[in-house]
C-alpha cells in the first residue's frame, strides 16, 4: 500500500525562496506542497484544507508570522517551522511558548532544512501513535469497566433471586406442615417401647 503524501503549507513571500525550498522538498521527499505569499492566503488555504506541516516566513508582508502560528492553532495543531531571518531573543521565545517545532535561519540551508522537516514528521508520527494507542486503551479499560459494572449488577441480580427462592421454599415448606410431621414421627420413634425389653 503506497504511503500517503505529506501535505504541506508553505508561507513564503520572496518567490525565489519560495520556489528553491519547493523544488528541494518534492525533489527528495513525498510531498503535496500548497505555496502561498501572504497569511490571509495561507488562512484561506487552512480552511480549506488541513495540512499536516506549515512552514511559514516570521515577516510576511500582510502579518507577523507567529500571530499567522496562532491563528492556524486554532483549528490545526499541526506542527509548524519558522524561517525567520535574524529572529530576536523573544521571537525564539514567542516561538517555544507557541509550540514551534523548529526555526530555520537565514540564509536557508535546504539540506538543514529537510533534515529539520524529517525529524518534526517522524516526532508528530510518533506522538500520534502514542495518542491513538492511549484513546484506544482508554475505550477498553472504559469497556472492560462497564463491563464489570454489568456482571457485577446480574450477580447482585441472581443472588437476589437465589435468596428470595429459598425464602419461598422456607415458607412453602412451613406452610406445608412437613416439618412438624417429620417432628412428629421422630418424637413417636423415639418413645416407642422395646417389646425385647419386656421379654428380658
Amino acid at each position: 500500500m503506497p504511503k500517503r503524501s505529506v501535505s504541506i503549507l508553505l508561507v513564503e513571500n520572496e518567490p525565489s525562496l519560495a520556489e528553491m525550498i519547493e523544488e528541494c522538498l518534492l525533489e527528495v521527499m513525498q510531498v503535496q506542497i500548497n505555496r502561498v505569499s501572504c497569511a490571509g492566503e495561507a488562512l484561506r488555504e487552512e480552511l480549506n484544507h488541513r495540512h499536516d506541516l506549515v512552514i511559514t516566513e516570521l515577516s510576511l508582508h500582510d502579518a507577523d508570522g507567529l500571530e499567522l502560528v496562532r491563528r492556524i492553532q486554532v483549528s490545526n495543531k499541526c506542527p509548524i517551522i519558522l524561517l525567520a531571518d535574524s529572529p530576536t531573543p523573544e521571537d525564539l521565545i514567542d516561538a517555544m511558548r507557541l509550540g514551534i517545532r523548529g526555526v530555520a535561519p537565514h540564509p536557508i540551508d535546504t539540506v538543514d532544512l529537510v533534515r529539520t522537516i524529517r525529524g518534526v514528521l517522524r516526532t508528530e508520527l510518533r506522538q500520534r501513535r502514542q495518542r491513538t494507542r492511549y484513546r484506544r486503551l482508554r475505550l477498553l479499560t472504559g469497556r472492560i469497566l462497564r463491563e464489570r459494572r454489568d456482571l457485577r449488577e446480574r450477580i447482585d441480580l441472581i443472588c437476589k433471586d437465589v435468596v428470595q427462592a429459598y425464602r419461598r421454599l422456607a415458607q412453602d415448606v412451613a406452610s406445608s406442615g412437613i416439618l412438624e410431621r417429620t417432628t412428629a414421627n421422630s418424637s413417636s420413634t423415639t418413645l416407642a417401647p422395646d417389646p425385647t425389653a419386656e421379654d428380658a
